[in-house]
């Protein structure tokens, strides 16, 4: 039986990982649907911000896991400006579409070099592209909207006006981000399909504390995933002063060096200990999960939230911003709390209620964390995006 033949064009794929969510969800689609579909990927050498190429092949297709992966020396939209780099971006381009897939698909709207300049050049008739599928992971989004929004705006009138989305169907992560695409794009094809992950059938039991130890210490907090104005840590940390109850603070991610330092002015104003510890690998995310009695992340939207089931399937409870992302049930099922907004009173509110349980009540919470990801991962589809749309093999 013929397999479907997927395109898969990416800023980022693995071994990269200081991306975050989005290149665990792509390797996860490839891992448990390339026994039906056959996936060619397109991507960068280099990780997220990072000045060298991973160690990776520099020139040829290579397997990696399920997928026929070319790493292109592309760092960015400028590295186009070196020949050598354009036409190997040309080249690895009509290499793929040589193999005749049967749909590409372009994760993000608006990076340049992997989803803007292929539209561009579709539209033109320069590349002879298959059915195009487009997964913005969260760009519609109204707090990914609001950075650098004028720019963003101005492109999407101008590449509506000039047809790029002409033919195009949309992978919405959920039904919310189903409607901010349709809000943007009136009109356009969506699917609905959640996002695919690696975690464990079911969840990590008993790393929290146990409740018979009994003495009192601090509730320990953690933070885990991209330092950023989006991701809201900076309210978390403008929320610590009104905190009464102690706790601590373990804050994992990378961080532009400017937002870094507003939030360690922050800390140092917060009157409770907080860590920076920098990014952790994906394989050290369910330990920091683990180390933590909660998982505060005040985000102000997440078309998927990776991160969340990451904390979850360590039995760690989430206090998370209300009707922002796809995990207000289970979230609200599994031991931790929703709150209104990012107002960082609120969030002292909540984070001094969920630290009067103590330790015994943090050890329930836990338990209950973990049933939700088992209830949540029961209920994970099998098909793939490409299923719901009505691909077949050419």
């Amino acid at each position: 039986m013929s397999r479907l033949r997927v395109l898969v064009v990416s800023p980022y794929y693995v071994p990269a990982w200081r991306a975050g969510g989005p290149v665990r969800s792509l390797a996860a689609m490839v891992a448990q649907h390339g026994d039906r579909h056959e996936f060619t990927v397109l991507t960068s050498a280099y990780d997220w911000e990072q000045a060298s190429p991973m160690e990776v092949p520099a020139t040829g297709w290579v397997p990696a896991g399920r997928a026929r992966v070319r790493y292109l020396p592309v760092r960015s939209a400028g590295s186009l400006l070196r020949p050598a780099a354009a036409r190997a971006w040309w080249r690895a381009w009509r290499e793929a579409l040589a193999s005749r897939p049967d749909v590409a698909y372009l994760t993000g709207v608006f990076p340049p070099v992997w989803s803007v300049l292929p539209l561009v050049a579709r539209r033109l008739g320069l590349l002879r592209m298959p059915p195009v599928v487009i997964a913005p992971r969260g760009e519609f989004g109204a707090g990914a909207l609001a950075l650098k929004g004028g720019r963003k705006r101005a492109f999407l009138r101008l590449a509506r006006a000039a047809g790029l989305f002409t033919g195009v169907a949309w992978h919405a992560s959920s039904p919310a981000e189903a409607t901010e695409i349709a809000a943007v794009l009136p009109g356009a094809r969506i699917v609905v399909r959640e996002n695919e992950t690696e975690l464990p059938a079911r969840a990590v039991r008993g790393c929290g504390d146990s409740p018979a130890a009994g003495e009192a210490r601090p509730l320990r907090i953690a933070y885990l995933g991209r330092v950023s104005p989006k991701k809201g840590v900076d309210v978390l940390l403008r929320a610590l002063p009104q905190v009464s109850a102690p706790v601590q603070v373990s804050v994992h991610g990378a961080a532009d060096p400017g937002y870094l330092a507003r939030c360690e002015a922050l800390a140092a104003q917060a009157g409770h200990p907080v860590e920076f510890t920098g990014q952790i690998r994906p394989e050290r995310v369910a330990a920091g999960f683990a180390a933590a009695d909660v998982f505060v992340f005040p985000t102000a939207s997440e078309n998927f939230g990776h991160t969340i089931a990451e904390a979850l399937a360590a039995g760690c409870p989430v206090l998370l911003t209300r009707s922002v992302t796809p995990w207000d049930g289970p979230v609200a099922a599994g031991g931790g709390a929703l709150v209104e907004g990012r107002d960082p009173a609120a969030w002292a509110a909540a984070i001094d209620d969920f630290a009067a349980g103590g330790p015994a009540g943090w050890a329930t919470a836990r338990e209950r964390a973990a049933g939700a990801y088992d209830a949540w991962r029961a209920r994970c589809p099998a098909d793939s995006v490409f299923d719901r749309l009505g691909f077949v093999p050419g």
